[in-house]
């Protein structure tokens, strides 16, 4: 079923390109002209050749078909040009548009979003929209206004054969639907039964070891093999019916002819029709019958868009949270409070985080131990207001973060994770970036220097404008991991959260180290982590643990009695004890 309103909405999208459209709907009715008159024309060659008999009339009217090809060709290019640089410009609009959507939308639709669905989104989608947009331009146009015109031609010719013609052309529309509609519910069928094989082998290729482990290898193969002629079956039917229809197509188009060639020998006979009348009608049935196809397949080219529309609007018109906050902290000091914060999600009666109370003062260096990766998530989410807590506040400064604004919270906050990626094309740009990006190239280097990201800075070919990332200059993850201190030195927030970046007495990176307790000094830091966290520089060390704080201890008091904390560590050095003797003995 074909839902208007999608398209109407559609249409508003397109109507700021009707100029565009307005010379591609010219030219399109330039080819159905073009296409209406080739009828008379060969009416006038047939008659210069058996009745006129005239050399200079044939040359004449041959010289205007090639003519009219030419204009033919000609408006036919312009003509697709126009409409695929509208729909591609259509194209454009709508993939900004998911763009800033998706920028706006909630964390929780990030965490949900695959590779896969977002190139399906932005790329298939809209490519499918655009290219239903041009087929039904093309369809509702050029061959409609062929149709017409042919039409008139025929019953000037022969009003009775025309009459006869119009009443056996809804017959052909209505089988060409007919088989349209089964051939795609076929389509649906064998892509069913083809999404069930794929995840049949998804399936054993995930669980391998389980099925060896207990000899379910006969059972998957039998199982893939039932699925396999599943396919084949299905891949079969839709032959039959394509093959049938052509079939039946093809019959019911060779009778038509047998009838409209008899009755025109009919009516030659009583010499009701002339000759050049004759091949002037049939040639005009002949380029009738493209265009009727063709306008019969508009509601599969729609019920082919259709989907993707639907997809996008329900993308664009998800309800997106907006931003209530509205206070502005001109030069926050970096007081970090949680009073009594819960977190749960609507489908869960348990709270994720459950009455977590704490202070971090300015300056201080706290280290949180979330062993639990989503808990650790949403912690942090909880302090960047991406989730709002279900319990309690979070205040900065002593002020509420949910009435800052959002901008001016994250002001505030930088974030280094163990695993930098790449933002922009330059090592500069990727340094100044987002709101920093009219930093000056002073400013630049002074972060560079500062976070020693300068070190191999120098060495590149063009220094701060060396284009780095796919297809140019590769870094490793520690340059980058560089470049993301030498953006936040330059950033210069009160508050530093760091994830997963380690922080252990006997890091390898001891260089890399010591750049970020320089970075630390003077911020307050939460160092956010789900492995061990032992470094002179932290001020205290809490652990998560089933959305409760089982455990604070300050770092000189860190090994002076038995809890938690130091249990985690004491599990943590035998289990690195333990690797390094695995390794001596492979060895």
């Amino acid at each position: 079923m074909i839902i208007t309103q999608y398209y109407c909405r559609l249409l508003k999208w397109i109507t700021p390109y009707w100029k565009t459209l307005s010379i591609a709907i010219l030219f399109l009715a330039i080819m159905a002209l073009t296409l209406s008159m080739l009828p008379a024309f060969i009416k006038q060659i047939l008659n210069s050749i058996f009745v006129n008999k005239d050399p200079e009339s044939i040359q004449f009217v041959a010289l205007a078909i090639i003519m009219l090809f030419i204009i033919y060709g000609t408006a036919s290019y312009i003509s697709i040009h126009a409409i695929n640089a509208a729909s591609n410009k259509l194209g454009i609009d709508l993939r900004i548009a998911m763009f800033h959507k998706l920028l706006n939308m909630p964390v929780q639709y990030h965490d949900n979003l695959t590779r896969c669905n977002l190139a399906t989104r932005f790329i298939v989608d809209i490519d499918q929209i655009t290219h239903t947009i041009s087929n039904v331009i093309i369809i509702l146009v050029k061959d409609s206004l062929t149709l017409i015109g042919l039409t008139a031609w025929m019953f000037y010719l022969n009003w009775e054969l025309s009459l006869l013609g119009l009443l056996i052309a809804p017959i052909i529309v209505l089988s060409i639907q007919l088989f349209d509609r089964l051939i795609h519910k076929t389509n649906q069928q064998a892509r069913q039964i083809s999404e069930a094989l794929t995840q049949g082998l998804l399936n054993t290729i995930d669980n391998y070891k389980t099925i060896k482990l207990y000899g379910g290898l006969w059972r998957e193969k039998q199982h893939f093999r039932r699925q396999a002629e599943q396919v084949y079956q299905a891949t079969m039917h839709q032959v039959v019916i394509k093959a049938l229809g052509i079939s039946l197509g093809q019959a019911i188009l060779i009778l038509i002819l047998t009838a409209i060639v008899y009755l025109m020998t009919q009516q030659a006979y009583y010499n009701k029709i002339i000759m050049e009348d004759v091949g002037s009608f049939i040639v005009a049935i002949l380029i009738f019958i493209l265009p009727v196809q063709r306008i019969s397949s508009i509601y599969q080219h729609l019920q082919q868009g259709q989907r993707a529309i639907e997809n996008l609007f329900s993308f664009l018109t998800y309800e997106s949270k907006p931003d209530t906050g509205t206070m502005v902290i001109e030069a926050a000091q970096g007081e970090l409070t949680f009073e009594r914060v819960s977190f749960s999600f609507h489908s869960q009666a348990e709270s994720v985080l459950d009455n977590l109370s704490f202070v971090i003062k300015p300056g201080e260096v706290v280290a949180f131990i979330v062993p639990n990766c989503s808990d650790k998530t949403i912690f942090m989410d909880l302090i960047l207001r991406f989730l709002c807590p279900t319990g309690g506040r979070i205040l900065l400064d002593g002020h509420d973060v949910a009435n800052l604004k959002l901008t001016n919270l994250h002001a505030n906050i930088a974030m280094i994770s163990q695993n930098q990626g790449l933002l922009d094309k330059t090592i500069a740009a990727n340094i100044a970036y987002g709101t920093m990006r009219c930093a000056s190239e002073a400013k630049i280097t002074a972060a560079s220097q500062a976070s020693h990201a300068m070190d191999f800075i120098r060495e590149m070919p063009q220094g701060l404008q060396t284009h780095v990332g796919e297809g140019e200059i590769e870094l490793t993850e520690q340059q980058c991991q560089y470049l993301a201190i030498a953006r936040v030195f330059l950033k210069n927030p009160p508050i530093l959260i760091l994830e997963d970046v380690p922080m252990t007495i006997n890091s390898e990176s001891q260089h890399l180290q010591a750049t970020l307790e320089s970075l630390m000094q003077g911020r307050t830091t939460l160092i956010i982590t789900q492995q061990h966290c032992l470094s002179e520089k932290i001020d205290r060390i809490f652990v998560l643990e089933n959305g409760k704080i089982t455990e604070t201890r300050k770092w000189n008091k860190l090994f002076t009695k038995q809890g938690n904390c130091i249990k985690f560590f004491q599990s943590l050095f035998k289990a690195n004890r333990d690797g390094q003797s695995s390794k001596n003995t492979h060895k």
